[in-house]
């Protein structure tokens, strides 16, 4: 005999939710949201109550009947439908009917949720810390050095960027734009730390800026230096010591071999790893 889907209202997770997570989607019951890390989903009306209906019952599986009855009540709904109605859900998930992450089919039978459902206790929020529509680094984000640190926060003093030569900068801009966007952020030094070759290129980018952004961050290097004391002598000597210090903690951590060891050669490793 082949197994039937059962007829019994599967029971609804209680005590009610304020939401769900499925893997990288949210899902908000009060504002009857849905976002994808981050990114809103456009659910209306049936699509939206189809997937809540099919995430309160998941892991089970729902029949026509089942779910005419909950995302139709009221009406009577032929199982083609359902199945329209499903098909169009799955495009706005992007869900891939024949290697599904969200909706399974069960042939002549209904669907069901197969993603892990994770009950939300309280109402998701925006997305957090980011303050970017991008995903911008903080260190090139204006609204997060100028708006947030300088304005919301009031701080007065200098501004560095974090090392404009790790992977997540290097890797996705260019040396102009990294320089422009750095000092249009409201940072007072942009730091070059491994690629002591384009300093100089640096250099003339810089003079292509607006005045006033270059008057602001000379005035607030001027400041801090004028509160610094003299810094303790520096050379290759010294350099090329805390350099082996370095490499022996790394041995020490990682062992001989290991330390040797290196990323691919895939033109993504940042200059950090090889300086």
């Amino acid at each position: 005999m082949t197994p039937q889907a059962s007829t019994t209202k599967t029971r609804d997770l209680t005590p009610d939710p304020a939401g769900y997570q499925l893997d990288e989607l949210t899902i908000d019951l009060a504002s009857r949201g849905v976002r994808r890390a981050g990114t809103v989903i456009r659910l209306q009306g049936l699509s939206f109550d189809l997937l809540v209906t099919l995430v309160r019952a998941a892991p089970g599986l729902l029949s026509f009947e089942q779910l005419s009855e909950r995302v139709w009540p009221g009406l009577v709904v032929s199982p083609e439908t359902i199945v329209q109605r499903v098909k169009l859900l799955r495009g706005l998930l992007k869900d891939d009917p024949h290697a599904p992450r969200y909706i399974e089919a069960v042939r002549g039978r209904g669907y069901r949720m197969i993603a892990e459902v994770r009950a939300l206790t309280e109402r998701p929020g925006t997305p957090s810390p980011s303050l970017e529509e991008t995903k911008t680094p903080s260190s090139l984000s204006r609204r997060v050095i100028t708006d947030l640190l300088r304005g919301e926060q009031g701080f007065k003093g200098l501004v560095m960027t974090d090392d404009l030569d790790m992977g997540a900068i290097l890797n996705h801009y260019g040396l102009d734009e990294t320089i422009r966007l750095a000092i249009e952020a409201g940072n007072d030094l942009a730091m070059i730390c491994h690629r002591v070759n384009v300093v100089a290129e640096a250099h003339a980018r810089l003079a292509t800026l607006p005045i006033a952004e270059l008057d602001r961050a000379l005035e607030n290097v001027a400041r801090y230096k004028a509160k610094q004391t003299p810094p303790d002598p520096w050379d290759e000597a010294e350099f090329l010591r805390r350099d082996m210090e370095v490499r022996d903690l790394r041995a020490a951590v990682l062992g001989e071999a290991a330390a040797d060891q290196r990323s691919p050669e895939d033109g993504k490793r940042s200059p950090v790893e090889v300086y």
